[in-house]
């Protein structure tokens, strides 16, 4: 798991959209998408609920964005 990858779940959560994500992040849509899947799967839980309005995060995920928001932060003060 990557820092960018923490920085993207933390911007999918904050815009409640994939493709306003990716535009904030300057990346495809499909890229980001794929990226949170991979993330995901590698944490063997779903972090967000997608529909056709958006995404809202699970009860998993908002403990994830909270803990993804905690490293961020601590990596930007080193």
């Amino acid at each position: 798991m990557r820092l960018e990858h923490l920085k993207y779940l933390i911007e999918v959560a904050n815009c409640h959209s994939m493709s306003k994500a990716a535009a904030r992040l300057y990346l495809s849509q499909p890229s980001l998408s794929n990226a949170i899947s991979n993330l995901e799967r590698k944490l063997k839980c779903q972090i967000f609920e997608r529909s056709t309005r958006g995404v809202a995060l699970t009860e998993d995920g908002k403990e994830i964005v909270a803990i993804a928001q905690t490293i961020v932060e601590q990596m930007e003060k080193l």
